[in-house]
């Protein structure tokens, strides 16, 4: 878990705050409960993420290291479109991976990481980090924008490779929204993987983002060998 603002400050999860991760009921009031990401993306930024560690959970950490890669699922709901007027300096994480020597060290972060559209169209699409950054290029926002009001499903098919040969695929609610091939997610030495589900960003400085704070809930996370998107559907039309 992750709850900090400004990012680098440790604070208690609370909305007074400015930023907040909470078990709670599911907001349409339909049963079940949901992780609500309540963060303030001002100047010095929020962070309200949770992570999967491939060391700890290591029945993720094999199949993300496997020659075939991990499916990864999960629903999200928007309350509202965040928008920051398409500032180029101002930036959303929705989803990210980081690959790590044992250790921790050696941290290839944001590799890659699933970036808001910040024009307000909700659309997402992939960017590297530190040393990912000088071999892979971003991949150009999805085809489809992240429906709001209500829940969907979003899926990323990932493959960790230490050579520019990886496919990453991305589909939202069984759409194939996203993909980028021929990319590099690991260096040679890493032996560790985790990936982040997370609410977290900045103006730096400029935006703003709207509105502010803002919310995203998370809920039904699914990790699997395969395709996990259309056995979720017919589980919720059941």
């Amino acid at each position: 878990l992750g709850v900090e603002h400004p990012i680098g400050t440790t604070v208690s999860p609370n909305d007074a705050n400015g930023v907040n991760l909470s078990r709670v009921a599911d907001p349409f009031g339909g049963g079940g409960l949901a992780i609500r990401h309540f963060a303030t993306f001002d100047s010095g930024g929020s962070r309200s993420q949770l992570g999967i560690y491939g060391d700890v959970n290591t029945t993720f950490g094999n199949l993300a290291k496997s020659p075939g890669g991990v499916w990864v699922a999960q629903e999200w709901y928007f309350p509202e479109a965040i928008s920051a007027g398409g500032d180029p300096y101002c930036w959303i994480n929705l989803w990210d991976w980081h690959s790590v020597d044992a250790g921790r060290g050696n941290r290839w972060h944001t590799s890659p990481g699933l970036i808001l559209a910040r024009d307000g169209s909700m659309r997402v699409g992939w960017e590297w980090g530190g040393p990912a950054n000088g071999i892979n290029p971003s991949s150009g926002l999805s085809s489809i924008a992240l429906p709001v009001g209500r829940w969907f499903d979003v899926e990323m098919h990932y493959v960790w490779s230490a050579t520019p040969s990886a496919t990453l695929s991305l589909w939202i609610d069984g759409q194939l929204a996203l993909e980028q091939s021929g990319v590099q997610t690991r260096a040679a030495t890493h032996q560790i993987v985790e990936t982040y589900s997370k609410f977290y960003g900045s103006t730096q400085g400029r935006g703003p983002w709207i509105p502010t704070p803002s919310l995203r809930y998370t809920r039904n996370v699914r990790i699997a060998n395969g395709r996990t998107g259309e056995l979720a559907r017919a589980v919720r039309l059941e």
